[in-house]
């Protein structure tokens, strides 16, 4: 693992842990199909730590995601718009990770920014 920007980790955090709920997949289940511990499912997660080099790999194939979506998120989108996502996406609760999960980057693209504007005017 290597350890990098809490910010930037968080966000590394965020991908996985909404691909993996996505999947249906536990911390532990995830763990045990790339090889390591829950704990380091949960460093990744928090942000505590990034995974790198073959843990990246594995997490792309069970995560059926990119290493590059892993690591910098849908081109195009600011780091503070994939946050505003993220939390729009956790408030609803078990369904939210599933709500995009076959959205192209375009139409990504657009809900955050149509989320944005939503956020703008409150």
């Amino acid at each position: 693992m290597v350890e990098r920007d809490a910010n930037v980790g968080r966000r590394i955090g965020d991908r996985i842990r909404l691909q993996r709920r996505a999947l249906g997949l536990t911390q532990s289940k995830l763990a045990a199909a790339i090889e390591k511990s829950q704990n380091s499912i949960s460093d990744f997660e928090t942000g505590v730590a990034m995974p790198a080099g073959e843990t990246l790999r594995r997490l792309s194939i069970v995560l059926q995601m990119p290493a590059d979506w892993i690591l910098n998120g849908a081109p195009g989108v600011p780091g503070e718009m994939q946050d505003l996502l993220v939390r729009l996406i956790d408030a609803f609760g078990d369904d939210g990770p599933g709500l995009l999960a076959n959205a192209t980057d375009e139409e990504l693209a657009r809900f955050v920014r149509l989320f944005r504007a939503v956020v703008d005017e409150k």
